[in-house]
């Protein structure tokens, strides 16, 4: 079985069938959070061109604009926390995998 590190680890065919599916559902969060991570940075991409060709004499197109920076911090608050969540899962799978596996070196 491999950590999520790239260290490979023997397991006992029990232990390997109870960290399998963990280990499926870690890769396919990272996956996830990745791709969220990518569309939000696209996200900032526009907030900035915006910002360049903000019209600074109307208050309706500053407010709309801080709206969206508002949005924007809103999502990465939300990534940051996914992250920090996904970051103590595979902690916990790693610290598992140590504790029943034996190191493959």
């Amino acid at each position: 079985m491999t950590g999520r590190a790239g260290a490979k680890f023997w397991v006992s065919h029990a232990d390997h069938l109870r960290l399998k599916p963990i280990y499926d559902e870690l890769n396919r969060r990272e996956i996830e959070i990745n791709q969220r991570i990518a569309a939000h940075h696209r996200g900032g991409e526009e907030v900035e061109a915006a910002r360049l060709a903000l019209d600074r004499t109307s208050e309706s197109r500053i407010d709309s604009f801080n709206a969206k920076v508002d949005r924007l911090n809103s999502q990465n608050d939300i990534l940051q926390a996914a992250l920090e969540d996904l970051n103590r899962d595979i902690r916990a799978y790693n610290e598992d995998l140590e504790r029943v596996g034996r190191l493959i070196r």
